[in-house]
């Protein structure tokens, strides 16, 4: 039997379920540019080629994060800030039509941390 402060069998899996995605999407990008393959593609965005490494970097740790309930709200919380950088990017060089992955993620992120709030809030003492 479950306490009013337990959730429910369903809400646990469904938020395995997101994290895991939103874990995958961002571990499957970052690995992607941690070889630098995709320098000429962060110069066309306007960033220096050197930064798909630290791009790369973030969004490993984010997706590693977002696995780690007590501090998932961090990996979300990196996760966001990537995908509005990417979108703010695309829309930057007249490719807004290509932002729906950038939000749809952010928007899962968004959601993971709203679902994970109470154990980063236990974590920090709240």
């Amino acid at each position: 039997m479950s306490t009013a402060s337990e959730p429910s069998k369903g809400k646990v899996i469904a938020t395995w379920i997101l994290s895991g995605l939103v874990a995958l999407a961002m571990i499957g990008a970052g690995a992607m540019k941690l070889p630098g393959k995709m320098a000429d593609e962060f110069i066309r965005l306007g960033f220096p080629g050197w930064f798909s490494y630290v791009a790369g970097v973030i969004e490993v740790a984010a997706g590693v994060l977002i696995l780690i309930p007590k501090v998932a709200v961090v990996g979300a919380a990196l996760t966001i800030c990537t995908m509005v950088v990417a979108a703010g990017a695309l829309i930057r060089v007249g490719e807004p039509n290509h932002i729906a992955p950038a939000l749809i993620i952010g928007v899962m992120a968004a959601v993971v941390a709203f679902l994970r709030k109470d154990a980063f809030l236990k974590l920090i003492g709240r």
